[in-house]
């Protein structure tokens, strides 16, 4: 399987900060470089790339998949959602 997954960093972080306070907003700055690493590694453990968009920003999703046919698609949409998310892991 080979799959990339891009997270959109501006999104990502406007939907984890969503009805947060200033002091979440700082504790994810502050961390969510040590949740990329995180993050990067486990999907490695599925043979999953992970590349940060820090430019655009998506209206729906924090992260868009790339992959060589659908069946590697839906393996890293199901690898990504498996993954605890910012909060949780934090």
């Amino acid at each position: 399987m080979t799959a990339t997954i891009t997270l959109i960093a501006k999104t990502h972080r406007h939907a984890c900060l969503a009805g947060m306070t200033g002091h979440d907003a700082r504790a994810y700055d502050d961390r969510i470089g040590e949740y990329v690493e995180y993050l990067r590694d486990e999907l490695a453990k599925d043979g999953i790339t992970l590349e940060v968009n820090e430019q655009d920003i998506a209206m729906v999703v924090s992260y868009r998949v790339e992959a060589d046919d659908y069946e590697a698609e839906q393996a890293a949409h199901e690898a990504y959602q498996s993954v605890r998310g910012f909060w949780d892991w934090y």
